[in-house]
């Protein structure tokens, strides 16, 4: 397996371009940045995605606190 580091903040044209440069088999990608992805998927190698959120191995608190300020206040 190789890793290729990919920016969260990569515009559509600049994800599609790391993807397909690197021949990207599969992906981890955090669910507030996916709809990115969902706009450049078809033109990829991409067999394989993983979404995850920011707040998965938080304390049941913490993970309240960080949706409320991720998905309210920052939208």
């Amino acid at each position: 397996m190789i890793v290729v580091n990919v920016n969260p903040l990569y515009t559509i044209k600049e994800l599609q371009h790391q993807l397909t440069d690197s021949n990207a088999k599969a992906i981890v990608i955090v669910e507030n940045v996916a709809c990115t992805l969902s706009e450049v998927i078809k033109n990829t190698a991409l067999e394989n995605v993983l979404i995850t959120s920011v707040d998965d191995m938080l304390s049941p608190l913490k993970k309240v606190v960080t949706n409320l300020t991720i998905k309210h206040l920052k939208k």
